[in-house]
């Protein structure tokens, strides 16, 4: 996706629509999953952080994250009998409050 400076009003709306609309399915999933966690809760891995970065170092740090995807993950065609579809979610910004 282009850098938000380089789309027009309307670009930048949408893609703002198309985010929140992706972060909401995120959560509806993430709920569904909470409410029946008792037959699938050996399945979840979790880990919330928070540390300082320069810009560079939170790229690299993302370039890592895909390799490690690409790394662990399968697609379905080569996936292991007892594989299932894992849903990660990777996200790092700044914090809004301040630092």
């Amino acid at each position: 996706m282009p850098a938000r400076e380089e789309l027009t009003g309307a670009e930048q709306d949408l893609a703002e629509r198309l985010g929140d609309s992706k972060l909401a399915e995120d959560l509806r999933l993430l709920s569904a999953f909470a409410r029946d966690r008792d037959e699938d809760g050996d399945w979840q891995q979790a880990s919330r952080a928070s540390t300082f970065m320069t810009m560079a170092q939170l790229k690299e740090f993302h370039e890592e994250y895909l390799k490690l995807v690409h790394r662990f993950g399968s697609d379905r065609d080569t996936a292991p009998a007892d594989a299932r579809m894992i849903l990660l979610r990777w996200i790092g910004f700044p914090d809004p409050r301040g630092s």
